[in-house]
């Protein structure tokens, strides 16, 4: 955990921490057109806005090409309510022109270059939400070669290709959202450098060293790592690791595997048996492996007939006609200690119905059905339904008759945000089987709050919302649009800590007008539609957020 001494007191001052949450939950801002902001949105999503640094916003170490400092109070702003950060290919002009090769370390000891904390305390009485850097772009990312201590801490970056850089620094990217990592030249992991993102599988083909911590609290399935001699303490501590390679002379820290929570979905043979082996984690060092099998599986709660049968090693009576999931308790048959102290903490199985292949074959043809986890990581069978995507992946006819093509269906319209109405989980499957993360019940303007990237039905035809990182129900009693929709409101009070006025409908950040605190009462003359999201106008014609977590009906 990064230490906060010197900033902490600023950050206090402005006393507007909002949390950036995790996984899709997003803070509420209305600086932004779109209210909220994500690293990576749809191809019909608006970007976030563009921040790009030039010689008067940062230092440059002219014989490293390191950037060691930025100083652009308006650009953090920008950064903060969600901005995108641009990193030009060269900072300055004529002879003074150095090419970028990466981000140094922290030049002050307490916040690194483009850290939150920095963000913050550049902007002094910056009364916006500070979200942090929602994604980062370098120009021509084949130059960087190092990102520093602290570089980009406490962000809400979401994606990461660097696919020339070789050392990443201690804490770097620790708490940003990050669930997709290119790194295939990189060397060295500093300790807790990727510490609290999403990452789901992870390759490092090249990298050698891995520091204590570096990849703690994500959600990584599968793990590659055929080079690194040194695996820190606590690396991969607390994800849901079930298929692990490592050189065959790894040198694996205490704690480095500890507490996994599996999530796995497998379907039955057709006699409703699964095979103990289509449940097994596979963990190799080299060729070895270390794990010989389950010896014994222990069902938790409601097992709906589910039987373990430990003797023949198979869970009987798996024949139901839906999907379901179950909890399970696992004892691993291995020699000596785990590697790393690998155990699984937790184990949720989810089985679907038997289904005949097409081609006349049991699927899968063993106990288990091809349950097994493809080594890519994936489900194995699910497939990832998004109305946003308008490719259907078919490709000839192979000589079969042309049908010809239904007309396309009306997008189906969809709330811009959603919050949680009450305790509810983030999902990694459409099915809501496999859950990422829980959140529990809060008030209206603290609960959590997710961006809608589209709509998506299970096999039962109930409907999710796809939001970043996952899906969620689209239930009534979970969750509910964050924005007014109804005409009839006449006036409004301020329900977060503040809010802005703004001369446009887009709520742009030179347009704004001046802000009102909490508990303020706001006469409202219209509601504006503004893409999905909503404005107020009010009666002296200026437009405020139309977002029902900022603002609450007062109609006294």
């Amino acid at each position: 955990m990064k230490k906060r001494i010197k900033l902490f007191s600023s950050a206090l001052a402005v006393g507007m921490l909002l949390g950036t949450g995790v996984g899709s939950l997003s803070a509420v801002t209305q600086q932004e057109p779109d209210t909220t902001v994500t690293a990576k949105a749809s191809e019909q999503s608006p970007r976030a806005e563009q921040v790009t640094i030039d010689e008067n916003d940062v230092t440059i170490d002219r014989n490293t090409g390191l950037i060691t400092d930025f100083t652009n109070a308006e650009k953090a702003e920008l950064l903060l309510a969600g901005g995108e950060l641009v990193v030009p290919e060269t900072i300055g002009d004529g002879e003074s022109r150095v090419t970028v090769t990466g981000v140094a370390d922290d030049s002050n000891n307490y916040a690194g270059v483009f850290d939150k904390d920095h963000l913050e305390s550049l902007t002094g009485t910056y009364d916006g939400v500070m979200n942090g850097i929602s994604n980062v772009t370098f120009a021509k990312p084949d130059n960087i070669k190092f990102i520093g201590r602290w570089a980009f801490y406490n962000n809400q970056i979401t994606m990461l290709n660097l696919p020339a850089i070789t050392e990443i620094g201690f804490e770097a990217f620790e708490d940003n959202q990050i669930t997709t990592l290119n790194l295939p030249a990189v060397t060295e992991i500093g300790t807790q450098a990727f510490n609290r993102n999403q990452i789901t599988t992870l390759s490092l083909p090249v990298a050698t060293k891995i520091d204590a911590g570096a990849f703690k609290s994500n959600q990584i399935t599968t793990l590659s790592l055929p080079a690194a001699t040194e695996i820190g303490e606590e690396a991969f501590h607390s994800n849901a690791l079930i298929n692990i390679k490592l050189h065959q002379d790894a040198n694996v820290g205490s704690s480095a595997f500890e507490k996994q929570n599996i999530s796995h979905e497998v379907m039955p043979n057709k006699d409703g048996e699964i095979g103990f082996d289509t449940l097994k984690p596979t963990f190799l060092k080299g060729t070895a492996e270390q794990i010989k099998t389950i010896s014994a599986i222990t069902i938790n709660g409601e097992d709906a007939g589910l039987r373990a049968d430990n003797e023949n090693k198979k869970i009987t009576g798996a024949n139901h006609p839906e999907q379901y999931s179950v909890n399970l308790e696992t004892e691993l048959d291995h020699e000596g200690s785990l590697p790393g102290n690998y155990y699984i903490n937790s184990y949720e199985l989810t089985i679907n119905p038997f289904e005949e292949s097409t081609d006349g074959g049991e699927s899968g043809g063993t106990p288990g059905g091809g349950g097994t986890l493809p080594e890519d990581g994936s489900n194995g069978g699910e497939t990832d339904t998004n109305p946003d995507n308008g490719n259907s992946g078919e490709s000839g006819n192979n000589g079969n008759e042309i049908k010809p093509e239904p007309a396309p269906k009306p997008e189906e319209k969809r709330p811009h945000t959603v919050y949680a109405k009450r305790g509810m989980r983030l999902h990694r499957n459409v099915s809501l089987t496999s859950p990422i993360k829980s959140y529990k019940k809060q008030s209206r303007a603290k609960a959590a709050n997710f961006r809608v990237r589209g709509i998506a039905y299970d096999k039962n035809g109930k409907k999710r919302y796809k939001v970043d990182g996952g899906y969620i129900t689209a239930g009534a009693t979970y969750v509910a649009d964050s924005h007014f929709r109804s005409n009839k409101v006449r006036q409004v009070r301020v329900l977060n800590n503040r809010i802005n006025s703004y001369k446009d409908v887009k709520l742009s950040s030179n347009k704004k007008v001046r802000s009102y605190k909490k508990g303020t009462k706001l006469k409202v003359k219209r509601i504006v539609n503004y893409g999905r999201a909503t404005r107020f106008e009010l009666t002296n014609g200026r437009y405020i957020t139309g977002n029902k977590q900022l603002l609450i009906m007062d109609q006294k």
